[in-house]
């Protein structure tokens, strides 16, 4: 999706931020988990007893392949909620990217609670129906795109779910590292590295650090990852 429009103040606001406020209700239910940089908040298997919301920092969920190789499956940033499974058992693990402080609802609480309220209801599923959207997304992405459409979709994803991202300047915080990246999108870290340096000697992106990355020719960016505009093989 495109950047919204600066001059738009509700338009600024990423969905995670919209669902995380509208959830309010849950609000006493929880207790907050302070997590230090690449803690374990729970492993694929376990008792899927709790649901947790990201209050601050960043969260990656991830399975480890039999040949030791890691698939992220998505990235949890301030305001979004998770451990939603099917099952009574947590289909990913879930670690801390940096230093993160999430909330903690127990699995049977949230779920008396969506009884007793429809309203909530509504909006829990309004949410989960946004996940299965985004993980068709994730599908396309990495099953149809080239390296550079994955990054600039990347990028431009990043940019509208980061709270603190400045959508004037175009100025994103990535909480992530280049592993983190390329073990989302299917890549190695050598070619992530490629491409933002070929994005970066295009103009296309500014890189004043390996984190920090500024959105100079969002509409190119844009273009690039929904399958046009100027390839940059590597």
């Amino acid at each position: 999706s495109r950047l919204a429009p600066p001059h738009s103040a509700l338009a600024q606001q990423s969905r995670s931020e919209r669902n995380g406020r509208d959830i309010d209700a849950l609000k006493g239910t929880g207790a907050p988990i302070h997590l230090t940089r690449d803690r374990l908040l729970f492993q694929e298997g376990e008792d899927a007893a709790y649901f947790y919301k990201v209050v601050s920092g960043a969260i990656r969920t991830y399975r480890m392949m039999a040949d030791g190789r890691r698939q992220i499956a998505d990235f949890i940033l301030p305001y979004d909620f998770f451990g939603f499974d099917s099952t009574d058992s947590y289909g990913f693990s879930a670690e801390a990217i940096t230093d993160t402080t999430v909330i903690r609802y127990p699995r049977h609480s949230v779920l008396a609670q969506i009884e007793s309220s429809p309203e909530l209801g509504r909006r829990m599923f309004a949410m989960l129906c946004g996940k299965l959207a985004a993980a068709q997304n994730q599908m396309v992405l990495l099953g149809r795109k080239t390296a550079e459409e994955r990054i600039a979709s990347f990028l431009m994803k990043m940019a509208n779910r980061i709270p603190d991202r400045d959508t004037v300047t175009g100025e994103v915080d990535l909480p992530m590292t280049r592993a983190d990246i390329a073990d989302y999108l299917g890549l190695t870290v050598e070619t992530v590295s490629r491409v933002f340096s070929r994005l970066k000697r295009s103009g296309i992106v500014g890189l004043p650090s390996p984190q920090h990355v500024v959105l100079r020719r969002r509409d190119a960016l844009s273009e690039l990852g929904d399958g046009g505009g100027e390839s940059y093989a590597c």
